[in-house]
């Protein structure tokens, strides 16, 4: 697998931004920060970490297969292709924790 330089940090970025917003934005509603959202927040970073995974290895594909695109093309291609991965996974995870 080809480390492609900056995608490990944006992603990682993308997650703290996630999870300091969700956070921000429940306290701005008036949910008070419980012990119980910290093992939650665990699970949303596992989740975020699971998809980053998925979305660097679709990247790594098309850096493979279609070198000659510039990079947001092949960055278009990965999304779209990881996406159908990331939606099941995420929504599997929604109604799952969603049941209990």
């Amino acid at each position: 697998s080809e480390f492609i330089p900056g995608t490990v940090l944006i992603s990682l970025l993308c997650l703290a931004l996630v999870l300091s917003s969700s956070v921000g934005a429940l306290g701005y509603i008036g949910v008070p920060f419980q012990d119980l959202m910290s093992g939650a927040l665990t699970v949303v970073v596992a989740i975020g970490v699971d998809d980053m995974f998925v979305f660097h290895d679709a990247l790594n594909r098309q850096t493979r297969k279609k070198r000659h695109l510039p990079a947001r093309d092949r960055f278009a291609l990965a999304f779209s292709s990881s996406l159908p991965a990331v939606v099941m996974s995420s929504l599997t995870n929604f109604l799952s924790f969603g049941a209990s």
